[in-house]
């Protein structure tokens, strides 16, 4: 099962939990009751619902695994040390001393996300396996041919909504990243056609044959309906 990572999760719900402690500071200082919502949040500085703010939007962009989480974590850090400076000049609740530490703290919270296996996970498409589309067993003959290979008649392995592996063993040799002019079989009389680029090829494992990977592009709209049909009434997901 593909699910997202874990660090992620919890990560993101970190964020969430530091922009919720917020309004439950205030109730706990004011000693207002959880009911008095309406005291609480009129009580809220606009730094604090700035800080508030960055920190849902940051933890949703990292939920999603977004390269504006750098971005938005810098802006956060920033606001969130321009807060605690504002607290502890008030100098009634905070002192400078908790909100310097409360300052440190954050910092040592953000730099983890900056470890390899975050910068991988947000970074990094090509590992992000959550990400990757459904792919369903369905054989369909598929004839592909361009950049300097003849046509070839071959079958599909599986399907997927943004692509198809092509079972051959004179696939395993043909350039990646290039485009390839395809013909897919939906009936007798009804054919797809589109164009394709290489993404990987392979030799079989004993799960899948020899062939290639395929991303589909410039598929007409009736065509993206018929495989996707295809892929739940026909098709078995992998």
């Amino acid at each position: 099962m593909r699910t997202k990572p874990l660090e992620l999760k919890l990560y993101s719900l970190v964020l969430f939990l530091i922009a919720l402690s917020f309004p439950i500071q205030i109730a706990i200082l004011y000693h207002h009751s959880i009911f008095e919502y309406d005291l609480v949040l009129g009580k809220l500085a606009p730094l604090n619902w700035i800080v508030i703010s960055l920190s849902l939007f940051t933890a949703w962009l990292i939920f999603t695994a977004s390269a504006w989480s750098y971005i938005f974590s810098f802006i956060l850090c920033y606001f969130m040390v321009r807060n605690n400076i504002f607290v502890s000049e008030l100098g009634n609740d905070y002192s400078l001393t908790s909100t310097a530490a409360a300052s440190s703290l954050f910092f040592i919270f953000i730099s983890i996300l900056f470890t390899s296996k975050f910068r991988n996970y947000i970074l990094n498409e090509e590992i992000r396996w959550w990400l990757a589309p459904k792919r369903f067993s369905t054989r369909l003959k598929t004839s592909i041919e361009g950049n300097g290979l003849a046509r070839l008649d071959a079958h599909t392995h599986d399907i997927s909504e943004t692509g198809i592996f092509l079972a051959h063993p004179n696939l395993v040799q043909v350039a990646t990243r290039k485009d390839y002019r395809l013909k897919i079989s939906i009936t007798e009389k009804w054919t797809i056609d589109c164009s394709g680029e290489v993404i990987r090829t392979a030799e079989g494992n004993g799960r899948y044959p020899d062939g290639a990977g395929i991303r589909l592009y410039r598929l007409k709209i009736k065509d993206r309906i018929a495989l996707k049909w295809m892929m739940i009434f026909l098709g078995k997901e992998r």
